[in-house]
């Protein structure tokens, strides 16, 4: 059974006095034209909004098809890539223009051909992106390129922070669930998830991996003394998640210690706090193959019922 230390009463808003960071200057959003792409582009919109950014739309595909033309099954005639490129950004600027309407605020829109992770992370090199936003999932695939073969990349790959969208984009972030593992990457996730959402409330959490791991003596420790080598971590884990909330100026918010996997710990908590944002850093060799995330927790990640930012390592 995972147990758990608590401190302090569930924060239901931030500390009184807490300054706003600095508000977030542009957006990137992708968009496969599917249900669930609408909804991180207007995640996207909420965001540009309230912080004032800029904001810019890309669709890309990764070639243009050769396709027969309607009304001729024989194929004598087909679509040739410039008309199928002029029809998407059509396609595309209605969809920026109905967003410009309902949110009131200028949106720019291009489409790329190319690799799609590659696309998106030079979109937002040259845009000077703050922020990636794409959705869970989509027609195409975008959550499986995110969470699926091409996760790596994408976020392994990526210099600019991603918000992955599941839910519609109702309200600002009320509730935010930051993983961390102590390092300076998870540190600069947790300042960009508030820098994102200055007035949600905030959860820190810990996982000991090290908790699931048992030697038997001779080779390993006695269980008196290993359980209480897991209680001086938990201490100095509780410890560590009650300093790094005074640095975030959340002295107030709740902190968990968890025994177990971090993968499996973020989801289930999530669900139990009922956070609609997890916030974590991508950091290690491969960006996803160590630390808190690492192969297994991206499963986990793909899992999460709220909404996901993946926050790099800036090189």
């Amino acid at each position: 059974m995972t147990s758990s230390t608590e401190r302090a009463t569930m924060a239901e808003a931030p500390c009184p006095g807490a300054e706003m960071s600095t508000p977030l200057q542009r957006i990137l959003a992708a968009t496969d034209f599917s249900p669930q792409a609408w909804q991180a582009l207007e995640r996207a919109a909420r965001l540009a909004k309230t912080h004032g950014a800029e904001l810019a739309l890309l669709h890309a595909f990764e070639h243009v098809p050769l396709i027969p033309a309607w009304g001729d099954p024989g194929g004598g005639a087909w679509v040739d890539e410039e008309a199928l490129l002029d029809s998407t950004r059509a396609h595309l600027e209605r969809v920026r223009d109905n967003l410009t309407e309902t949110y009131g605020i200028p949106i720019k829109a291009s489409v790329e051909v190319g690799a799609v992770h590659r696309q998106i992370n030079a979109r937002a090199d040259g845009f000077g992106a703050d922020l990636v936003v794409i959705a869970a999932s989509g027609a195409s695939g975008l959550a499986r390129r995110l969470f699926g073969s091409s996760a790596q990349s994408i976020v392994r790959t990526a210099r600019h922070p991603v918000l992955v969208v599941r839910r519609p984009a109702d309200s600002d972030y009320r509730r935010i669930m930051i993983g961390t593992d102590f390092s300076e990457d998870a540190e600069r996730a947790a300042n960009f998830a508030l820098r994102l959402a200055p007035d949600a409330a905030v959860s820190l959490s810990h996982s000991l991996e090290q908790s699931t791991v048992r030697i038997p003596a001779p080779l390993g420790l006695e269980d008196n003394e290993r359980e209480a080598h897991l209680a001086r971590a938990r201490t100095i884990a509780a410890q560590g998640l009650a300093e790094l909330a005074d640095r975030l100026g959340r002295g107030q918010a709740e902190t968990r210690v968890f025994d177990g996997h971090a993968s499996q710990n973020l989801v289930e908590w999530a669900a139990t706090w009922n956070a609609d944002l997890i916030a974590i850093g991508a950091h290690g060799k491969s960006r996803l193959e160590a630390g808190l995330i690492g192969s297994t927790s991206l499963h986990a990640i793909s899992d999460a019922g709220c909404d996901v930012l993946v926050t790099p390592r800036i090189e």
